[in-house]
């Protein structure tokens, strides 16, 4: 595509009302522990990755079911709020809302998440929604909504559209979903379980000789990661930042990756890219608030250092 043109992504996987407990200081187990702040946010690795593409320049689509309860209101508002479509969701009505309650350590930034459970039923693809993810520049899946992220990759294949697999959680099936990436993107810890070995750059290997992708990318949080193009291993370094909060870094990743791979960029350009964004997120509370926009990350590449430089 041309550089000038937004790029097109479109989604489908989770999206959840995130409930955002900011404690006043580290957790302690048998304690009574006090609470600094309680944000209500939207969350979920595919819809908050649309939020952050669409910050960075992208046109954003998320094809999915909301809950048509109060934290589903909100959720349609949020993705509103952020230049994501909502044209192609439907409403589940008389359904409840996947909750994630997340505990911020004031300390360094970490989440713990505790996730309830729904009741919403799987999208089943409507032409319309099938003629979106066909005229896309690159489709977003994370997992969740198998059987509809399978037939909308499936789609994609069949027209040249890209898709890329944001393989973070050892969801049941997943291995159906493995052979429709063109950019498959785990995390360390994914990459791991799922080959059985125990270096990144061999299940990295092991993944790009099995699915024949364009790129395995391997998240490794603040150790950056490592990319795996025609079986070639390179890596990529995060960024120094002050960090208030992790949750949603690497949703910010996938979203800024996907916009740099419709721009065209090589790889290795789109990582560092990614990665700069992912750590200007972790600097502010929330993962969709603090996703960044175009022009602040390509300030914060030019005017930062690396970890390990």
């Amino acid at each position: 595509m041309s550089e000038n043109r937004e790029p097109v992504i479109c989604g489908v996987g989770a999206v959840v009302r995130d409930i955002l407990i900011e404690l006043s200081a580290p957790l302690q187990t048998d304690r009574k522990n006090s609470i600094k702040k309680i944000r209500r946010l939207g969350g979920g690795p595919c819809a908050t990755a649309l939020v952050a593409a669409s910050k960075l320049g992208s046109r954003c689509k998320y094809i999915g079911v909301i809950a048509d309860d109060e934290a589903g209101d909100f959720l349609l508002e949020d993705f509103q709020r952020y230049g994501v479509s909502t044209e192609y969701v439907t409403r589940a009505e008389g359904k409840n809302s996947l909750l994630s309650y997340v505990l911020i350590n004031p300390f360094d930034g970490t989440r713990t998440c505790l996730v309830s459970r729904d009741n919403i039923p799987e999208v089943v693809l409507s032409c319309e929604q099938k003629q979106v993810v066909a005229t896309s520049d690159l489709l977003l899946v994370d997992g969740n909504n198998l059987d509809a992220a399978i037939s909308a990759a499936t789609i994609a294949q069949a027209n040249g559209v890209n898709v890329m697999i944001d393989a973070g959680g050892m969801y049941k099936g997943i291995e159906r979903l493995m052979p429709l990436a063109d950019y498959l993107v785990p995390s360390e810890e994914f990459a791991l379980t799922y080959t059985g070995t125990t270096t990144a750059e061999d299940a990295a290997i092991a993944m790009y000789e099995e699915y024949k992708p364009k790129c395995v990318v391997i998240t490794q949080g603040e150790n950056g990661g490592i990319c795996c193009l025609r079986g070639e291993i390179t890596y990529y370094d995060s960024f120094k930042v002050e960090v208030k909060d992790t949750n949603g870094a690497g949703d910010v990743f996938h979203g800024a990756l996907a916009t740099a791979v419709c721009r065209g960029w090589d790889i290795d350009k789109a990582c560092v890219f990614a990665s700069a964004a992912a750590a200007l997120k972790c600097t502010g509370i929330g993962s969709r608030s603090s996703a960044p926009d175009y022009d602040t990350v390509i300030r914060f590449i030019r005017s930062s250092e690396i970890t390990n430089e």
